[in-house]
């Protein structure tokens, strides 16, 4: 969510059906990064990294300005900056 910060852009996610949702977008543990490629690359980098033995998933796709998770429209990025941007200082406050 916070990459979507700076550029204000949506994305599209599916999240594996094994996965609790909660867990699987916030959870710090293990590993994990998240990389935008650019489409007319993204198979070449899914191949470099099967080829080096990253495990890897694609997670979904940069798209318009809205959270889009499982094919649910949850919002816009900008209401969620909202939210990211005050929640701290208000609590302070």
């Amino acid at each position: 969510m916070e990459s979507s910060f700076s550029s204000g852009l949506g994305f599209g996610i599916n999240i594996p059906t094994e996965f609790r949702k909660d867990g699987y977008l916030y959870s710090e543990a293990g590993g994990r990064i998240v990389v935008s490629v650019k489409e007319e690359k993204a198979l070449d980098f899914a191949n470099f990294l099967q080829q080096k033995g990253f495990p890897h998933v694609h997670l979904g796709e940069v798209q318009g300005k809205q959270v889009i998770i499982d094919g649910e429209i949850l919002d816009q990025v900008s209401e969620y900056q909202k939210i990211y941007d005050g929640s701290l200082g208000e609590k302070l406050s």
